[in-house]
């Protein structure tokens, strides 16, 4: 056999390779590719708490607030969750965020200054500045050309704010604004 026998022959299995590798799992979407993770829509729930506020550190109100996943769960939708904690960056903030159990993102620090804070409770038609409180949204999504997730649109679905209010909510079994 020849050398250039056995370059056609690796140019042809790279090529082969190539197509295969970038092909065959995925599908195009406009400009992104778009793989099983990725969703078209998906709800975010927002809690804001404060280890300086008596209701946020309720036994009970922690307890309840931890069994929200597990309650949302038989809804099979894409959900995100969210804990936002209004105190100052320590490990005293970190605690109090995890005695709420697992969360998809933890925010701690910078009271109302708190960058996560600030979008959420600045210029929302809807929310009141207040702990404790659930936040839900619904959001929409695009792709990028490099598989990123691009927020397309953000809407408030509802806005749960009071002892009471979220003990009720989650006494119902976290009632979804589907």
């Amino acid at each position: 056999m020849t050398k250039s026998f056995f370059y056609l022959i690796a140019l042809v299995t790279i090529i082969a390779l190539w197509s295969w590798l970038f092909n065959s799992t995925r599908t195009e979407v406009g400009n992104a590719v778009k793989t099983f993770e990725q969703k078209d829509s998906s709800y975010v729930i927002v809690y804001v708490s404060s280890i300086t506020c008596g209701i946020c550190t309720k036994p009970s109100v922690i307890k309840s607030i931890s069994q929200i996943p597990n309650l949302i769960s038989r809804y099979h939708i894409p959900v995100r969750y969210v804990f936002v904690s209004m105190d100052m960056l320590d490990d005293e903030g970190w605690k109090f965020a995890k005695r709420h159990g697992k969360w998809d993102e933890i925010s701690v620090g910078g009271r109302y200054y708190n960058e996560v804070l600030l979008f959420h409770f600045n210029d929302v038609e809807g929310i009141i500045p207040g702990v404790p409180q659930i936040i839900i949204y619904k959001d929409y999504y695009t792709y990028n050309n490099f598989n990123i997730p691009v927020l397309k649109r953000r809407k408030l679905m509802k806005s749960i704010l009071g002892e009471k209010a979220i003990l009720e909510w989650i006494q119902q079994k976290c009632p979804m604004p589907l």
